[in-house]
């Protein structure tokens, strides 16, 4: 039977990279370093001359976690929830709403479709969404997703059935932050949030303790 040291000697003699020895360990740092700094598996590849799958069967191999930046990609790929993230991820979806809604409406696919993604309200679009919005189809997916939303809020409600204090209002009443993420940053279920947005526009009290104005309160809807 051969020993390692034979075997690495048949791979660098064929000019194959061996998968230990001391040269990967060598090559392990590179890629511990370069991860670091926030390189993606891509760019360490074209850096080290290294396929793709194989950086990433290194990092899995040897623990290397590489770096991310807070933002959309924070939000949407690593599933950070804080305000950075939350709200690039609110940003983008504005961003993808405008885009939507100001294509020409002569390109708009008029239907459910048309009202709920393009926004528009021509007969055809506002009849079909008004349809949606009774369908048992609609309220079987709405609850489906708050559903899941529930389930990933109720472990983090560390406050649940306390009284809310004004601080609190004021989050719970930012435009930029979904019911969800703004659940999250309270230690709240997501149903406690969309319930106090409730009665931020429905209680006039409630929203002068928020420090809110009347058209802030207006907008601070689930």
């Amino acid at each position: 039977m051969s020993t390692p040291d034979q075997r690495i000697g048949r791979h660098v003699s064929r000019g194959v990279r061996p998968r230990y020895g001391p040269e990967w360990e060598a090559i392990d740092r590179q890629i511990a370093d370069l991860a670091a700094r926030g390189l993606r598996d891509s760019a360490i590849s074209r850096e080290l001359n290294i396929s793709r799958g194989k950086i990433k069967y290194r990092r899995r191999r040897k623990g290397i976690q590489r770096q991310w930046a807070h933002g959309e990609a924070g939000y949407s790929k690593h599933g950070c929830r804080c305000d950075v993230c939350s709200a690039a991820n609110s940003e983008c979806g504005r961003r993808m709403r405008a885009e939507l809604q100001s294509r020409p409406r002569e390109v708009v696919p008029h239907g459910s479709t048309g009202y709920k993604t393009y926004g528009c309200r021509c007969d055809v679009c506002t009849a079909a969404g008004a349809e949606w919005n009774r369908s048992a189809e609609h309220r079987r997916a709405n609850r489906e997703s708050m559903a899941k939303a529930y389930a990933r809020t109720a472990p983090q409600a560390v406050k649940h059935g306390q009284e809310w204090t004004g601080p609190e209002l004021e989050t719970a009443a930012r435009l930029e932050l979904s019911a969800e993420a703004a659940a999250i940053l309270l230690g709240r279920t997501i149903y406690a949030v969309r319930w106090m947005r409730d009665r931020l526009r429905d209680d006039p009290r409630k929203a002068r303790l928020a420090g809110l104005d009347t058209a802030v309160a207006d907008k601070a809807r689930p």
